[in-house]
């Protein structure tokens, strides 16, 4: 008779020993692999037959392993790509007294015009930095 545990629990093993070293990963699949016996089961499938169809489905460790590589180089991507706006950022911080030095030559000796033209040009210059942020991830997208 089929054990459907048991299945499961040699699936896993299976996994780990082609390259899944991540307990992450493994509890992720194995979550998949229970999610989709359960839904064929209630389709009306047998155990094993429900089984057979969600491990053949989810893939084999190399395929799994080659996609899963995929998604981590990403994410490094992405972190590092966080970091280098964070530097960014902090660097051209100081474009915060070049933006109040002009509001200060632009205005008249009011402090309130100073303000309203330090936030005017302060938020141009804020939304340069998005936008080019936004372009930059658009044109990665479609490369």
């Amino acid at each position: 008779m089929f054990n459907l545990e048991q299945a499961i629990i040699e699936s896993r093993q299976q996994l780990a020993r082609g390259g899944f070293n991540s307990r992450e990963a493994l509890d992720e699949l194995e979550s998949h692999l229970r999610d989709d016996v359960g839904q064929q089961i209630q389709a009306g499938m047998s155990a094993q037959q429900a089984f057979d169809s969600a491990t053949q489905r989810i893939g084999q460790a190399d395929a799994l392993r080659s996609e899963y590589g995929k998604v981590k180089i990403v994410q490094r991507l992405n972190r590092r790509r966080f970091w280098s706006a964070a530097l960014a950022m902090g660097r051209f911080r100081p474009a915060i007294l070049v933006v109040n030095f002009l509001a200060a030559l632009l205005t008249s000796p009011e402090v309130v015009s100073q303000i309203i033209v330090f936030a005017m040009l302060q938020s141009l210059y804020e939304g340069g930095l998005l936008i080019a942020r936004w372009k930059e991830r658009k044109s990665e997208q479609f490369a």
